[in-house]
């Protein structure tokens, strides 16, 4: 209560600044400004403005130690992200080589079996081809054996008939039906 009548005097103190003369030079606004100035700081401390100043500084300094706090686990994890995407690249990389020296062991197995299946293939052609090619020759020699004994025969024949009697003719027809005769019981 003190305090507030004080203040309140104080506040009408520039009304009687220009019109009274007494103990305080009132009439200099200096002097008035310079108590008004004196009040207020005396206000600010009794009403604790430096301690509540000091708390909200206070609390603004938590709050941004929390924000480098948060700022700095945030890193501390994007760094442990990257070192895990760095290792998941490198282990990809590895895979991707021993993939790449797989297929090029497949391919170079697969390459020498079709290699073996196509010589083995040709190999079975061309031996089929000597067959079909000795068989072929055989068939030759043998027509051309027929052919040389039917030309025989048939010279045999004309010889024979041309030298022959009818009777030596039908004598020889004779034999060679009882041979035949003979050679089918």
């Amino acid at each position: 209560m003190r305090f507030l009548s004080l203040l309140l005097a104080m506040v009408a103190l520039p009304a009687n600044a220009a019109t009274t003369d007494s103990f305080f030079p009132l009439g200099n606004t200096d002097f008035i400004v310079l108590v008004a100035f004196v009040i207020f700081i005396a206000a600010i401390i009794y009403f604790k403005a430096p301690q509540f100043a000091a708390k909200l500084i206070d609390g603004q300094i938590d709050g941004i130690r929390s924000q480098i706090d948060n700022a700095a686990a945030l890193r501390r994890e994007a760094e442990g992200e990257l070192q895990k995407a760095k290792a998941r690249v490198k282990e990809a990389e590895v895979t991707a080589e021993e993939t790449t020296r797989k297929a090029k062991t497949n391919a170079d197995e697969q390459f020498k079996v079709a290699h073996g299946r196509i010589v083995e293939a040709g190999t079975r052609r061309i031996a089929a081809a000597e067959d079909q090619l000795e068989s072929a020759e055989k068939d030759a020699v043998q027509a051309v054996y027929a052919e040389a004994v039917d030309r025989a025969f048939a010279e045999a024949t004309r010889l024979m008939t041309s030298q022959m009697s009818d009777a030596d003719a039908r004598q020889i027809d004779a034999q060679a039906i009882q041979e035949i005769q003979r050679n089918l019981r």
